[in-house]
């Protein structure tokens, strides 16, 4: 897991068991559910489904257990178990919170439902990470099953990110993970890259580390 990452599983209300991850030394990345209704194939968070979303106290409570631990959190993600946009109220709830404890927040989404990550897009966080995947419609479909379409939501983005500061929108990326023989074709990549940079948002671009089941 690298020298400065730790990975924590906790046990949440229901006897049930979600991840935290803190790498860097002093960012954390939490779960805001248990399981995950967006169904990515090669995903091992959402392989059972989606059991339940979190409550705002059960995130809080898995930054405030690193903490009790000795570890000084600095940054928070919603990156981990769940798609943060399905429990929207109680994580919106906890970008204010984090703020309020000097902690910067972000967030990792696959984009939908499309109408609640553009009232994210301009809120006070350290970063939002749309996950793409795909040039295509029929990848995204395969890879995103239960993510929002490409065109609608490129629509969206070009259509809202000239609303935000410049500030704002350097907060927004776009990542694509390559999986071989799924998403690393030039006519794919080429496809991606035809969407993505009209909009000159920063992309990351991740390999992908396959998992037992996957």
């Amino acid at each position: 897991q690298g020298q400065w990452n730790r990975r924590f599983v906790l046990e949440v209300e229901r006897g049930q068991r979600v991840e935290a991850v803190l790498y860097r030394g002093d960012s954390l990345c939490i779960s805001s559910q248990v399981g995950c209704a967006v169904g990515c194939p090669f995903c091992a968070s959402g392989a059972e489904g989606l059991s339940r979303p979190l409550a705002l106290h059960e995130m809080q409570g898995q930054v405030s257990l690193v903490q009790s631990l000795g570890h000084r959190v600095k940054r928070v993600t919603l990156s981990g178990i769940g798609e943060p946009l399905h429990n929207h109220e109680p994580c919106k709830a906890l970008l204010g919170w984090c703020r309020e404890q000097g902690i910067a927040p972000s967030l990792t989404t696959s984009g939908g439902p499309l109408t609640k990550l553009q009232e994210w897009l301009p809120l006070a966080h350290n970063g939002i990470t749309i996950s793409v995947h795909a040039g295509t419609e029929v990848t995204r479909r395969r890879l995103v099953p239960k993510g929002p379409k490409l065109d609608p939501l490129f629509c969206m983005l070009r259509d809202t990110l000239p609303e935000l500061s410049r500030r704002r929108r350097k907060k927004i990326a776009l990542a694509y993970l390559m999986m071989r023989g799924e998403n690393d074709s030039p006519q794919e990549l080429l496809a991606f890259a035809e969407r993505a940079l009209p909009l000159g948002l920063n992309i990351h671009l991740f390999a992908y580390n396959e998992v037992s089941g996957n």
